[in-house]
């Protein structure tokens, strides 16, 4: 390989950084760098890991994934337990098992990569500013065996470069999160970003006007003073890249008033976008209602516009009978819209969601 190749590999992972759909093709032109049948990149946080492939590797990554092999990856384990994420060089089979006979008996290989064709590897580990564990790999075939020194060496070349790529991207994922919760801060409105696991990233000046709602444990985990209200969170952030669950979840105070709503707002990315480690932004509303508004109602939880109809009729002192015949439904398709409206504000009976629609129309701030 001559330095025009190595100059074009390095121009093709600052190019990525900032453009992530590319990484696929430069993780194929850094795989044939390195002599390896594809590249793999992962970005592990403290719930998931994120992860693109190149072309060649791709569909043998999403088994590895949705079967369930990540968490039986004898490769990192090995490495976190060896200190190996704290050396800055690429490492191979012979870095990770103590001799070839652990690599022969262990699991990962034996079931899943020989199988496949591949098993051997030359990857490394970092951990990035912004929290995330980095992992780039590529794979070898199982026929090629251990990647040589003149392959690692070229490798160990590229790696400061590889590795400020992703810190790069990961920078800019995190400043693209910070500029939404700071506009929403001009905006008067409280807000804060979240991981997957609940830990506060950043938050804006205006959350502090809403203190007696929130505070943080450890490890500066999120939590909601209100406990339904708090369980709601952690449930939606479980599920938080499908589209069921709560999405805004009203926020009691000592005496049952609602005055506040949070809106839980998934950070999206792009498909290739693995360096963001913000899992949602946390808005904070006032929860006012005038007349019983269904549209501001249907904002506020995320309701349909017939369930906001329903739930405007209910806060007016509708019966579900009467709400079947004004609306021309059935009585079952009203029970159901109404159920559906409970699990939308966290009431676990009829009667709590009526007085809490109450309890909003009458709020005053």
């Amino acid at each position: 390989m001559s330095v025009d190749d190595f100059d074009r590999l390095e121009d093709l992972a600052y190019e990525a950084a900032l453009v992530p759909e590319l990484w696929p093709t430069a993780l194929s032109r850094l795989a044939e760098y390195g002599e390896a049948r594809g590249g793999v990149l992962f970005s592990v946080d403290d719930v998931a890991a994120r992860w693109t492939a190149s072309e060649s590797v791709h569909s043998i990554m999403q088994e590895f994934v949705d079967g369930g092999w990540a968490a039986r990856n004898t490769r990192m384990s090995n490495g976190m337990r060896k200190g190996l994420h704290l050396q800055p060089r690429f490492l191979t089979e012979r870095d990770y098992y103590d001799d070839d006979g652990d690599l022969m008996d262990d699991v990962l290989h034996r079931e899943f990569f020989f199988p496949r064709g591949v098993g051997y590897s030359c990857g490394t580990l970092a951990q990035l500013p912004q929290g995330d564990l980095l992992c780039l790999s590529f794979e070898r075939d199982r026929s090629a065996g251990h990647a040589d020194y003149e392959v690692v060496e070229r490798l160990n070349a590229l790696r400061p470069h590889l590795v400020r790529s992703a810190t790069i991207a990961s920078r800019l994922g995190f400043e693209r999160v910070r500029t939404a919760v700071d506009t929403l801060n001009h905006m008067g409105y409280a807000a804060a970003a979240i991981s997957g696991a609940g830990r506060m990233l950043l938050c804006n000046q205006a959350l502090d006007h809403v203190n007696e709602l929130w505070t943080t444990a450890g490890g500066e985990r999120f939590v909601l003073f209100d406990k339904t209200a708090h369980e709601q969170l952690y449930a939606t952030l479980g599920h938080i890249s499908g589209s069921a669950g709560v999405r805004s979840i009203p926020l009691r105070g000592a005496t049952g008033t609602v005055r506040h709503v949070l809106h839980v707002v998934p950070v999206r990315r792009s498909a290739q976008d693995i360096f963001s480690g913000s899992a949602a932004i946390l808005v904070f509303t006032a929860a006012v209602t005038k007349e019983g508004n269904p549209a501001l109602l249907q904002v506020l939880f995320d309701l349909t516009p017939a369930e906001a109809e329903v739930a405007y009729r209910l806060s007016n002192g509708n019966k579900i009978d009467r709400i079947a015949t004004i609306s021309g439904k059935s009585r079952n398709t009203v029970r159901n819209q109404v159920a559906a409206i409970m699990d939308k504000t966290g009431c676990g009976r009829q009667a709590e969601l009526v007085a809490l629609l109450a309890r909003l129309g009458a709020a005053m701030f």
